[in-house]
């Protein structure tokens, strides 16, 4: 199943994407001040910004949820937060520990997912 078909599944009103790995146009190593205001388009890669996301979480409870795709456009949602959304976006399979867009128990460490999007759904 693709991230397509899943979105198409599980997507309910009041969603908010905060971050969004696409396509490697955007640098994830960013300084901090970047992080704080945000960066990036809402409609590629971006992350919304840790002021924003600060007043968001705070206004109301969110679930998190987390969309990610591999390069042969298999789907996971994982359930468990142990992954790196902010590495390197590089191609596949990497020698490197931990150098891409990655998810241990989807592909492990040594591999960098094509597409990772992080949406808070009201509760």
């Amino acid at each position: 199943m693709s991230v397509k078909d899943l979105r198409q599944n599980t997507k309910k009103s009041g969603e908010i994407v905060i971050q969004r790995r696409i396509d490697g146009s955007e640098d994830f190593f960013s300084p901090r001040s970047d992080y704080k205001h945000g960066f990036g388009n809402s409609s590629g890669e971006f992350f919304i910004g840790l002021d924003k996301l600060n007043k968001l979480t705070n206004s109301r409870p969110y679930d998190l949820l987390i969309h990610m795709e591999d390069w042969k456009m298999i789907a996971a949602m994982p359930d468990m937060i142990n992954f790196n959304l902010n590495g390197s976006y590089v191609k596949g399979t990497t020698k490197q520990y931990a150098k891409g867009v990655d998810w241990d128990p989807f592909k492990g460490h040594y591999y960098s997912l094509k597409f990772v999007e992080m949406i808070l759904r009201p509760t």
